[in-house]
C-alpha cells in the first residue's frame, strides 16, 4: 500500500478509493472498507431517523433494501464495478437497513411471535442456500451480499424474541462470547495486519509436525496474539473514547 494513500484510511474513505480504482489497494488494511461503511452509517443515519417517523422510516428501509439489491445485481454484471459491489457504502446500505428495520419492528406493536416464526422459517431456508453458495465459491452477481445480512437479521430476531431462560439465549450470553464480543472490534482491526506480518510458514517453521498440526498450532497462536492485541488496544485506547458516550446520555 503506497504511503501517500493513507489519507483514505484516516478519513474512512478507503472504500470510496477502492471503488474508484476498482481494486483492492490497501493490502493488510483492505478490510477497513467495512469500518468506512460503518462510519458513513453513523454519520447519516441519526439525521434520517430524526427527519422520518417510525412508519416512514420502515418504508424507507424496505425501499432501500429492494433498490440496493437490484442495483448491486445489475452492477455486478459490469467488470468496472467488481470491487464496488462489495465495498461501496451504497451497495452495503441494504444490510444496514435490515438491521434498522429489525429494530423498528421490535420496538413497534407488531406481533412478536409471528415475527419470530417468520424469522425461524427464513433461517431454515437461507442456511442451506448460504452453505451451497460458500462451497461453490462463486459470486452469484452479489446476491449473497443480500442473503447473508438477511440470515443474520433473522437470527437476531429469533434470539431477541426468545425467552431469557431459553437454551439459545443462555448459550449466546455465556462468558466466552461476552469476552469475545467486548474485544471483537480490536480483533477485527488487528487480524489481517498480524496475519500478513506473521504468515503460517514463519510461525510454524520451527515445529516439525504434519500440515494439520501446523495449521492448528498457527490458528491457536494467532488467535491468542490477536486477542492479546485487542485487549491491550481496548484498555489503552478504546475504553477512554467510550467514556465520551456519557456526554450524550
Amino acid at each position: 500500500m503506497p504511503r501517500h494513500e493513507q489519507i483514505y484510511l484516516w478519513t474512512y474513505t478507503s472504500n470510496l478509493r477502492m471503488s474508484w480504482l476498482n481494486r483492492w489497494c490497501f493490502g493488510p488494511f483492505d478490510h477497513f472498507w467495512s469500518l468506512a461503511v460503518e462510519e458513513h452509517f453513523y454519520f447519516m443515519w441519526p439525521a434520517i431517523v430524526f427527519l422520518l417517523g417510525a412508519k416512514r422510516l420502515a418504508i424507507a428501509c424496505v425501499g432501500t433494501i429492494v433498490v440496493v439489491g437490484l442495483a448491486r445485481t445489475f452492477a455486478a454484471l459490469n467488470p468496472s464495478f467488481h470491487v464496488a459491489v462489495d465495498v461501496l457504502t451504497f451497495f452495503r446500505a441494504d444490510a444496514l437497513c435490515m438491521g434498522a428495520l429489525l429494530a423498528i419492528l421490535l420496538s413497534s406493536s407488531a406481533p412478536h411471535q409471528q415475527t419470530k416464526r417468520l424469522a425461524t422459517i427464513a433461517l431454515c431456508v437461507l442456511l442451506p442456500m448460504l452453505v451451497v453458495i460458500a462451497i461453490s465459491g462463486k459470486r452469484f452477481l452479489g446476491i449473497p451480499n443480500s442473503l447473508c445480512p438477511l440470515f443474520f437479521m433473522a437470527g437476531m430476531a429469533v434470539i431477541l424474541l426468545s425467552r431469557k431462560q431459553s437454551i439459545l439465549v443462555k448459550a449466546i450470553e455465556n462468558s466466552v462470547l461476552r469476552f469475545l464480543g467486548k474485544y471483537s472490534y480490536g480483533m477485527y482491526v488487528a487480524q489481517l495486519p498480524l496475519v500478513t506480518l506473521l504468515p503460517l510458514e514463519k510461525v510454524v517453521a520451527f515445529f516439525p509436525m504434519n500440515a494439520i498440526g501446523q495449521s492448528l498450532l498457527y490458528l491457536l497462536s494467532m488467535f491468542s496474539l490477536i486477542t492479546a492485541v485487542a485487549v491491550l488496544s481496548f484498555h489503552l485506547l478504546e475504553s477512554h473514547f467510550l467514556r465520551v458516550k456519557k456526554i450524550f446520555h
